[in-house]
């Protein structure tokens, strides 16, 4: 995203603007929004650079998903009601058991859905042929197997259903991990914040480690939604090799990704914008503050036309 832009001085003073405005915005009548409109919001973000070696785009052979292929494919149909359930793998301590608890609360306000998140369950339920030893000396479980389990007790109500695990995972044996794993036709999805932090989870990298889990969880569920990789913006939705990759990937939803995500859970893109612009702002996560202010004033413009 245009960095430079977001954070220049005008753009900060129509953030105290805004602040001071919420009332107004709460009473204010939206509009629908259709894709046109929502593609107004391209400027504010950047095209995808040419991939390098190393890249995960290098690597893949990928055509991309556009909105119109998106409703042609109709992997998931429009939402009315559901949860989204969170089943967290593992033996958790306090902070870790924050962090969940963070993370869910995170993903339905992203999301604009109820989450119920279920008690822990042992790790034990993987059996040994589906864990090894990684190449870090460090224990590893089988993401797919961990998919499999939450598959024999999908409630009836759910939207999705991810696993939370602070296990390592790998997908298969000639991969040596991956940070989460989803089925686009199932809607079950897992996610690890192992390798989020060298130290184990402490209260100094809380909100390090928070902001790389809350970003693979809600790319995970975009794929349980049916969105697949974004090859075309600096998006959520871009994949990943590596933990610079991940790192370098924005919170946001570009403007096509943003447009399958509201057209299936029903969403307004501008209230959307304004519920996270007040998340962001509680947590201090200052970029994604002004960022989410911009869209959603550039939204208001067409919605006052």
């Amino acid at each position: 995203m245009k960095n430079k832009v977001l954070f220049s001085g005008a753009i900060l003073l129509l953030f105290i603007t805004f602040a001071c405005k919420n009332d107004e915005h709460e009473k204010k009548e939206y509009r629908n929004f259709t894709i046109g409109d929502i593609k107004t919001l391209s400027t504010l973000f950047d095209l995808l650079p040419d991939p390098e070696p190393g890249d995960w785009l290098f690597s893949q052979q990928k055509t991309g998903q556009s909105f119109a292929t998106y409703q042609i494919e109709k992997p998931v149909l429009p939402l009315r009601k559901g949860y989204i359930y969170v089943l967290p793998i593992g033996c958790f301590d306090a902070l870790e058991r924050k962090l969940i608890a963070d993370v869910s609360k995170y993903i339905s306000v992203f999301y604009n859905c109820a989450v119920i998140t279920r008690p822990p369950v042992s790790d034990s339920i993987v059996p040994s042929k589906y864990r090894r030893e990684g190449m870090l000396l460090n224990e590893q479980l089988h993401a797919r197997y961990l998919m499999d389990y939450l598959g024999k007790s999908m409630p009836d109500n759910m939207i999705a259903y991810t696993a939370i695990t602070n296990k390592d995972l790998y997908p298969r044996e000639s991969w040596n991990f991956v940070f989460g794993m989803a089925n686009l036709k199932s809607r079950l999805g897992v996610s690890s914040f192992y390798r989020y932090t060298d130290i184990g989870l402490d209260t100094i990298n809380y909100n390090f480690t928070y902001r790389r889990l809350i970003k693979t969880s809600t790319h995970e569920l975009g794929h349980m939604l049916g969105l697949k990789h974004c090859l075309k913006y600096e998006c959520l939705m871009n994949g990943s090799m590596s933990m610079e990759e991940a790192d370098a990937k924005p919170l946001s939803l570009c403007p096509e990704c943003l447009a399958k995500v509201c057209a299936v859970t029903r969403q307004n893109p501008a209230k959307r914008y304004l519920r996270l612009h007040k998340y962001y702002k509680s947590k201090a996560f200052n970029f994604e503050t002004v960022f989410t202010e911009m869209a959603y004033q550039k939204l208001m413009l067409i919605n006052d036309d």
